[in-house]
């Protein structure tokens, strides 16, 4: 059998002792010119440990495969099979490199031309649950509500594959702006409207306060009665006075509270809540 016979077949041990006799098939290529590691990668497990073992000569797109994230692909490149390489950096879970793509000018909503996964990249992070590359394209201007072309989105992916870091992720996101998405999230699990994610930094938010300071009374007011829990910031958005004046009569200090991003409560006061401050 061919190596990548092998690889295909999840042959590991089979082809732990084929590349031993000849080290060199670590670097073949099938025919349509994907190396043999790319092909070990997908399969994974220890098919991919064994060519990675044999240290086959490393392309531009095996770099990022292996956790790099210098000498990569052109940003706009496309694999041999369908992909850019912000959507490889996606699957190997390799934030660097993904960072490195965007900088260089890597469109975050490229949908590949593969038959068999025509995602975006953040599609893609849903697939394998990259929540760290799913930052970097979220940071980058990826949309969230993108469709497979024969699929759902990201977050519908995220929660069928179960990688609930991601789910919340994307919930926070979308609902700083994307009712119709958020009320098919809760359709299907009614918890996320306590969903919470760090920004980094220790900049927490939840999805009430992302609703919250950007003043989307129908996200927030879905979000409560779905179950999230409200806050003095959420309140202050939804001019309800008499909650935001006990609260700042019990703890004056709440004047200057900030917010999810450093945003300060007062920035959130609407309508008569303005003039408590």
């Amino acid at each position: 059998m061919s190596i990548f016979e092998l690889i295909e077949a999840g042959d590991a041990r089979g082809a732990r002792k084929l590349l031993t006799d000849d080290p060199s098939l670590a670097s073949a290529r099938d025919d349509q010119g994907l190396s043999a590691l790319m092909r070990a990668s997908y399969r994974g497990g220890g098919v991919y440990a064994a060519v990675r073992e044999a240290e086959p000569e490393l392309d531009a797109w095996d770099r990022i495969v292996v956790g790099e994230a210098a000498d990569l692909p052109a940003a706009d490149a496309w694999s041999p099979d369908g992909f850019t390489p912000l959507h490889i950096a996606a699957f190997a879970k390799n934030a660097a490199a993904a960072q490195a793509l965007v900088d260089a000018g890597a469109d975050v909503n490229a949908f590949a031309t593969a038959s068999f996964a025509r995602v975006t990249p953040l599609g893609t992070c849903a697939f394998v649950g990259a929540t760290e590359v799913a930052r970097v394209l979220l940071r980058a201007g990826a949309d969230p509500t993108l469709t497979e072309i024969e699929g759902g989105s990201p977050l519908e992916a995220a929660m069928h594959n179960g990688h609930r870091d991601l789910v919340s992720l994307l919930v926070v996101l979308i609902a700083h702006g994307y009712a119709e998405a958020v009320r098919t999230a809760l359709d299907q699990d009614p918890t996320l409207a306590n969903a919470t994610v760090d920004w980094g930094g220790g900049d927490w938010e939840t999805a009430l306060g992302a609703a919250s300071h950007v003043g989307n009374r129908e996200i927030a007011e879905l979000l409560l009665d779905h179950g999230a829990r409200l806050d003095v910031f959420a309140a202050a958005m939804l001019e309800m006075v008499d909650v935001v004046r006990a609260a700042l009569e019990a703890r004056p200090d709440l004047r200057d509270a900030l917010g999810p991003h450093g945003i300060p409560l007062r920035a959130h006061a609407q309508g008569a809540v303005a003039e408590l401050f």
